[in-house]
C-alpha cells in the first residue's frame, strides 16, 4: 500500500538462491534483505550483501534473527560490521532475538580528524593534486 500512496515500485525476490534473480533488476533506492541469511551459510550472505550494496543500492537495511539460524549458519556477532554496516537496533523477547542493520553509502566512511591538510606533509597541496 505504501508503494501506491507513494507512486514507487517494490521489487520482491523470494527464491531461496536469490543471485540469479538480482540479474534481473536495475538500481534500487534501497534494499531491504529479510528473512534470508538465516537460511544461507555466512559466505553466501556476505556476497548476496556485497553484490547489492556494490551495484544495487546505496542503501541497504538487514534483518537477522540468529535463533532461527542453524548453530553452524549463524553469523558471528562481527559479521555485519564487517561488511560496513552498523548495528540499528537488537530486541529480545521470550528467547526470540531481532537484529537490524543498515548500511548508507552517504554516512558509512565517517569524516576522520587526522584526514585534512594539517596533518599533511605539504598542507599547501591539499586539494589540488589526486593520485
Amino acid at each position: 500500500q505504501w508503494c501506491k500512496d507513494h507512486n514507487c515500485t517494490l521489487v520482491e525476490i523470494q527464491e531461496q538462491n536469490p543471485f540469479p534473480s538480482l540479474d534481473d533488476i536495475n538500481r534500487v533506492d534501497i534494499a531491504i534483505v529479510a528473512d534470508q541469511l538465516e537460511y544461507m551459510p555466512q559466505h553466501d550472505g556476505e556476497a548476496l550483501l556485497g553484490l547489492l550494496r556494490n551495484l544495487h543500492t546505496d542503501s541497504m537495511v538487514a534483518v537477522y534473527q540468529p535463533t532461527l539460524a542453524p548453530q553452524k549458519l549463524r553469523w558471528p556477532a562481527n559479521g555485519f560490521l564487517a561488511l560496513g554496516c552498523r548495528e540499528q537496533g537488537h530486541f529480545a523477547e521470550d528467547g526470540r532475538e531481532l537484529n537490524i542493520y543498515s548500511y548508507d553509502l552517504d554516512n558509512y566512511n565517517f569524516e576522520r580528524k587526522w584526514n585534512n591538510p594539517r596533518f599533511w606533509a605539504n598542507p599547501e597541496n591539499w586539494g589540488k593534486y589526486w593520485w
